[in-house]
């Protein structure tokens, strides 16, 4: 098993920084941490959902991020799961 304090990783628009662990034997994951977009929430999604999602907007809107989610990451190989992790479980 492989722990770290600290995993970033980039992609356009975005940039994650997680905590947890990954296990080398069987795959294996949980890893916890924020996620930072460009862009805010409102504008991930389209039609309906976006307008529900307007009115989150400043809740989600910290340190000059367009959002900072907090996010969890999951599971075993052909089933990894991203997630929101707003109640913040550990």
């Amino acid at each position: 098993m492989v722990s770290s304090q600290r995993l970033t990783f980039e992609v356009p628009g975005a940039e994650a920084e997680l905590n947890g662990w990954y296990d080398l034997g069987d795959g294996k994951v949980r890893l916890i941490g924020k996620l930072r977009m460009d862009s805010d929430v409102s504008h991930v999604t389209t039609g309906f959902k976006s307008l529900l999602l307007k009115p989150l907007v400043p809740f989600f809107r910290k340190n000059n991020a367009g959002a900072l989610v907090p996010i969890v990451v999951t599971g075993a190989p052909d089933n990894y799961d991203v997630k929101q992790n707003l109640l913040h479980r550990k």
